[in-house]
């Protein structure tokens, strides 16, 4: 079975949302997945969970305003449940946390939301892809 992996860079409400549905979709059909969230997507992420704001990121008016209301309506999911979603449907969902940006932006690995599964470096991650994986990068 092919696995997908997402490397979430842009720290977003757009990026992650487009994460959660590719997690939700590849975990919908038993797809193994990897999450590696580093840089501005991890601040982004971090800065949620203590309660603050963060960038939408959808450039276009129609888009942020859809997203937005399918939100509040239930016709979608927040990036939040997108991902928590996927986890519940598939014991195969790994989501890691970039070590270094943890370290550069001075938080303790153990302040983590329960979101993650585990602080690693690129390397790790990198070394852990095999020949027939798909990566994303948002």
């Amino acid at each position: 079975m092919v696995r997908i992996n997402i490397i979430l860079k842009t720290g977003t409400a757009a990026a992650l949302h487009q994460a959660g549905m590719i997690a939700v979709g590849a975990s919908s059909v038993d797809h193994p997945i990897r999450i590696f969230i580093m840089d501005d997507a991890l601040a982004a992420v971090l800065r949620h969970y203590k309660g603050e704001e963060i960038p939408n990121g959808y450039e276009f008016e129609e888009v942020r305003n859809g997203f937005h209301k399918a939100e509040e309506s239930g016709k979608t999911m927040t990036w939040e449940e997108l991902l928590e979603s996927a986890k519940d449907l598939s014991e195969e969902v790994e989501i890691m946390a970039c070590g270094l940006a943890l370290d550069v932006m001075g938080y303790n690995h153990e302040e983590l939301p329960e979101l993650f599964d585990k602080v690693s470096g690129v390397a790790d991650f990198v070394g852990g892809l095999e020949d027939d994986d798909i990566v994303f990068t948002l």
